[in-house]
């Protein structure tokens, strides 16, 4: 009678073992907030067992003993810890890979904008000076998707009209702490403030105006 003992190792990436396991699967540039970076980017059983094999040529499975979450809305990483094992039950402990993203979303108008002042007594030639523009104001009504402060820069200013009815318009640009802008829009000529708030809201995109008028 003779008698065989069967030794099975544990499994083994194909790689140098030196090489870690974040190195055979990684993605990154997921657009979410920290607070999100788990749903965003959910570890995966089937992308953490690429590059592991059997050696026995069995079927292997993945884990997941430990998460963390590290960094900033604007660069975060989801780091996952786990376990690679085959058909035996021989464990190779220890294994990561992680994902990394960032806040990649504009802030966004979801209450009322500011609209501006009328009746001023002022100039044409001191318009700016007697309505200036305040970036407290025009970041009134927009919030950013992670909750985080937004500013506003501005980025041009018109004078028309006469002294007798003028109007400053204020251009102007919102970003949130990752710099992630609102593009904006001029005021045109021709335009009313009615006619300007309705063309925004029919071109549904995120443009920003103020206006100040003397009358």
């Amino acid at each position: 009678f003779v008698s065989f003992c069967m030794i099975r190792r544990p499994p083994k990436a194909t790689m140098d073992r030196s090489a870690a396991a974040s190195d055979v699967y990684k993605r990154q540039g997921k657009n979410a907030c920290k607070a999100n970076a788990e749903t965003a980017a959910p570890f995966s059983a089937a992308n953490a067992i690429q590059g592991y094999t059997d050696n026995c040529g069995g079927v292997l499975t993945a884990t997941l003993t430990n998460t963390s979450v590290t960094g900033t809305d604007c660069n975060w990483t989801v780091s996952y810890t786990f376990t690679i094992s085959d058909v035996c039950g021989n464990l190779l402990t220890g294994q990561t890979y992680s994902n990394t993203g960032s806040d990649q979303t504009a802030p966004s108008l979801t209450g009322t904008a500011y609209a501006g002042t009328t009746g001023t007594n002022a100039c044409m030639a001191s318009a700016q000076t007697a309505a200036p523009f305040n970036a407290a104001n025009a970041i009134q009504g927009y919030t950013d998707n992670c909750l985080a402060p937004v500013t506003a820069a501005l980025t041009n200013t018109s004078v028309t009209g006469t002294d007798c009815a003028w109007t400053v318009s204020y251009t102007f640009t919102i970003f949130d702490e990752c710099n992630n802008p609102v593009s904006y829009t001029h005021l045109r000529a021709h335009e009313t403030v009615l006619d300007l708030v309705c063309r925004l809201l029919l071109e549904k995109k995120h443009k920003s105006v103020i206006i100040v008028d003397s009358t």
